[in-house]
């Protein structure tokens, strides 16, 4: 079993920043992203789990565009 950590505070910031750009960027909504770790573990060769632990913040309203797009039910309204 071979398993991947991240938790450095220098890499969390980056990744946070990664994941508030392209939350922005693919759905035009503003969310403060705090990431916190990653953990990827390979079994058997072929089966990989990834386990994300992080932290967002935003409006309800802007929560509840971001779901409406992300479910796609803001395409008949």
């Amino acid at each position: 079993m071979d398993e991947l950590r991240v938790s450095s505070k220098l890499m969390n910031s980056l990744i946070s920043r990664f994941i508030r750009k392209k939350i922005k960027r693919c759905c035009g909504q503003n969310v403060n992203v705090s990431f916190n770790q990653i953990v990827v573990t390979v079994k058997d060769g072929d089966k990989v789990r990834v386990h994300l632990e992080l932290d967002a913040d935003t409006t309800s309203s802007e929560f509840e565009k971001l779901m409406i797009k992300m479910l796609g039910l803001g395409d008949g309204e």
